[in-house]
Parts: structure tokens; C-alpha cells; sequence
């Protein structure tokens, strides 16, 4: 009738949880949508979409809403009731009581006031579903995530639960794992036990206790936070770390803009200085860099664009270029350095070798790089995990390399390896801690 395409789509702004009532949505979204479809039947508890992806042959769920949530899965046996407020990003919360964990739809980032109201709210609908009140409350150990502010406004004496050991328990958790494991929490970004921002670690790990056997070679992040919506960054850090701060010019990639030579030389005065800068073990940002590395976006349209796009190079390879991952030893930790890789994608780049191969070749090279490190840990059972996993072939890869040297490895099936994931990590890891503890 209308003779042109429609849109249909569940009312919501970006970032915000969905309209429940025609009122809301008029107000919310009256300066967006060009019309309205309403219904008599009033909706009781919004939910979103699920969003899966056939991983490693298996259905990996990335986003757990309609149709799995609110679903119980089995866990540790406890005699508190656990409420997890999980992490600050795709945020998902968790009641756990006896051997049950009760998981809510997902919420999404707690960036806005309706986005925290709406978390208020699915505590209360766990509560209501689980028959009971929590005793016991964990969070994330970030300070400033506005979970583990209302955790510990809740509790002050709430559990606080490192963020990527969280995944780690969320994917023994959900396939039924005790440990010890060698975990592996590969992501954008979280809060480490040494006050820096972790991203690409292994743990030796079970439900109660882990410890940090490697981890990515650091490297400092001009401007911080602005390095995650901007990719470039990203990318004049590596190569910062690559050449030992000696440069070789400003890569002619880089000058697009807003990332003007001039402001190019502004972020590597910061590195040079260390001022204003964050060091991270990031996987989630190395994945940015290298995809910055061979071309636009430099600066994130959406969440996971540059990572995306590099994985798309990758897919459509038709050759291969080969990179090695070198393996140190530093105070005990093994360190993962990637310099070598970012010195021969720069040289690479400068032979015109294509996109699509060397994209590949990093995929396969960071594998690699995991298998590497299992075989030197000697743990049979390998468990991956954090949103690095969203990654098809990056974890297809991963799978097939620790298989052929005789590992079993588990990836996530039931829950998101992102931050979706959290909160059954923090419960699981709070049952059977409170179990050992006679709690």
C-alpha cells in the first residue's frame, strides 16, 4: 500500500531497554519512528531478541534473551542465595539458589538511567520467579561499573569476583566443570588484580581460586577509554611497542580523518611521555589495531566493527601469510609477544600483499599462539571464553589446533562468551566458594 520499503523493528532508542507501553514509546520514540503498531495485549516483561552463531559445529548463544531466558542452568550446591549483578556491558544478572542459577534476559550496558531502573526491575522478577531473597551478593571488581556500585549500595561487604575469571567460571559453569582448567579470557577490557586493563589472559583455574599463568604483552593506550570507539589508536600503540617507540613516519593508512598528522603526533608524544596512557594485555584491542593496520574504519560505527571487518578479510583469504608468535618467560608469567607479527604486517603491507591474507594469517597465528601456551601449562581440559570467542574462525582455529594435540576443549554454548556471560561466572565461583568455606 505504502509502495515503498517499511521497517519494522521493537521500540527502543540504542542502548536502551525496549518500550513496554504505548505512552513510553510515544514519548522515547516520537522523534524517531514515523508510525506506530500497537496491540491490546498489554507486555508484562519486555525481552529482546536472541542472537546466536554456529561455532565449532555447536549453537553458541551471544545474546541470551527470548526463548533461553529465564531458564535455570545447573550449578555449584549452595545454601545462600546469590544474586550476581554481572559487568557494566551487555549486562545480564544471575540468582543462584540451591543448585539452581535463574539467569534474566539481557538488559544491555548500564551507560543510562532507564537501562539501571530496568536491572532494578529484573532483580526483582528473579526474586519473584526464585521464591526467595538473596543473602549474598558478587559483582565485578571494576569500581566504577554501576553493577558493582549497586552491589555494594546492596551490600557493602559484596563479593567481588575478577572480570575475566568470571568468564572463565562461566563456561565451566555451564558445562559442568570443576577444574582445574586452563582458562582463556581473551576480550576488550577489564579490571585487573594489578590495577591495569587485562584482555588476553590464561589462568590456571577451578570454581574457587585461579592463577594468572600468562597473559598478551602489554602495551599503553593513548587516551584510554577513547581507544575502544577509536581504532587507530589501537594501531599507533602497537607500533609504538613494535619499534620500541622509534616509528618508522607516519604510516600515509593513518591520515584519513579525523586522524590528522598532526593529531598523530600528538598521541605519540603520549607514548613517548606514558602520560595519559593505560597499559592493557587487551585482546580486544589488538584485534582493533591490526584491523586499523590494514585500512578503515578507524573509528567504531558500532561495537566490534574493526574486529568484525578483520575476521570478514580473513573468511574471503585465498592465501596465507605466516606469522609467529614468540613465547617469554617474565616474573613467572609467560608473555605472548606480538611485536614480531605487527613488525611483518608492516613490511607486509609496504609489499602490497593483500588484506585478506594477512588477516588470516594473524587469525591463525593468534591460535597458535593458544596452543602454544596449553602445551607449556600441561592442562588437559582448555576453556575459552570472553567476547574475543564471538570470533567464528579465530575460535574454530583455536578449537582444531588443541584438538589435534590431544586436548579437550569447551567453548560456550548456553550462555555468551561476552559479557553476557558474567553473572553465571560470579554465582558459580560464589557457591562453591561459600560451599569450601563452610558458608
Amino acid at each position: 500500500k505504502l509502495q515503498r520499503p517499511v521497517v519494522a523493528t521493537s521500540g527502543n532508542r540504542s542502548d536502551e531497554p525496549l518500550c513496554t507501553d504505548e505512552t513510553e514509546a510515544l514519548e522515547r520514540l516520537g522523534d524517531i519512528a514515523d508510525a506506530f503498531l500497537n496491540h491490546n495485549r498489554p507486555i508484562a516483561h519486555g525481552i529482546d531478541d536472541s542472537i546466536v552463531r554456529v561455532i565449532g559445529g555447536k549453537r553458541t548463544v551471544l545474546r541470551r534473551a527470548r526463548g533461553f531466558a529465564p531458564m535455570p542452568l545447573s550449578g555449584p550446591e549452595s545454601s545462600s542465595t546469590i544474586l550476581a549483578l554481572g559487568g557494566h556491558m551487555k549486562n545480564t544478572i544471575a540468582l543462584h539458589k540451591g543448585s539452581s542459577t535463574l539467569l534474566s534476559p539481557h538488559i544491555g550496558d548500564l551507560d543510562t538511567l532507564l537501562a539501571r531502573e530496568s536491572q532494578k526491575k529484573q532483580i526483582k522478577t528473579l526474586e519473584h520467579f526464585h521464591d526467595g531473597r538473596p543473602t549474598i551478593f558478587v559483582c565485578d571488581k571494576h569500581p566504577d561499573y554501576a553493577s558493582t556500585k549497586l552491589a555494594k549500595h546492596l551490600d557493602y561487604h559484596a563479593l567481588s569476583v575478577q572480570h575475566h575469571y568470571a568468564h572463565v567460571v562461566s563456561c565451566m559453569a555451564e558445562q559442568g566443570l570443576s577444574g582445574p582448567v586452563l582458562g582463556v579470557a581473551w576480550d576488550g577490557t577489564g579490571y585487573g588484580d594489578d590495577g591495569t586493563v587485562w584482555g588476553g589472559e590464561f589462568f590456571e583455574a577451578t570454581l574457587v581460586d585461579y592463577t594468572r599463568l600468562a597473559h598478551l604483552r602489554p602495551f599503553a593506550l593513548p587516551g584510554g577509554e577513547h581507544a575502544v570507539k577509536e581504532p587507530y589508536r589501537s594501531a599507533l600503540a602497537l607500533m609504538h611497542t613494535a619499534f620500541d617507540g622509534i616509528l618508522p613516519g607516519i604510516p600515509t593508512w593513518q591520515l584519513d580523518p579525523p586522524a590528522s598528522a598532526e593529531r598523530l603526533e600528538q598521541l605519540v608524544q603520549l607514548l613517548d611521555s606514558n602520560s595519559q596512557v593505560n597499559p592493557c594485555t587487551s585482546a580486544g584491542r589488538l584485534f582493533d589495531g591490526i584491523s586499523a593496520m590494514l585500512g578503515p574504519p578507524y573509528i567504531h560505527a558500532y561495537e566490534g566493527q574493526a574486529p568484525m571487518r578483520l575476521e570478514k578479510l580473513a573468511v574471503a583469504a585465498r592465501r596465507c601469510m605466516e606469522y609467529t608468535i614468540p613465547i617469554e618467560e617474565e616474573d613467572g608469567a609467560l608473555i605472548l609477544d606480538w611485536c614480531p607479527m605487527i613488525r611483518s604486517i608492516l613490511l607486509n603491507l609496504m609489499e602490497r600483499r593483500t588484506q585478506n591474507s594477512i588477516a588470516q594469517g594473524v587469525h591463525r597465528a593468534l591460535a597458535q599462539s593458544i596452543v602454544d601456551v596449553a602445551l607449556r601449562a600441561g592442562l588437559n581440559n582448555v576453556v575459552l571464553s570472553g567476547g574475543c570467542f564471538q570470533n567464528r574462525l579465530l575460535t574454530e582455529y583455536t578449537i582444531s589446533g588443541l584438538q589435534k594435540v590431544g586436548f579437550m576443549v569447551y567453548w560456550h554454548e548456553q550462555v555468551p562468551p561476552n559479557d553476557g556471560g558474567l553473572c553465571l561466572g560470579q554465582a558459580a565461583h560464589a557457591a562453591a566458594y561459600l560451599t569450601k568455606e563452610g558458608i
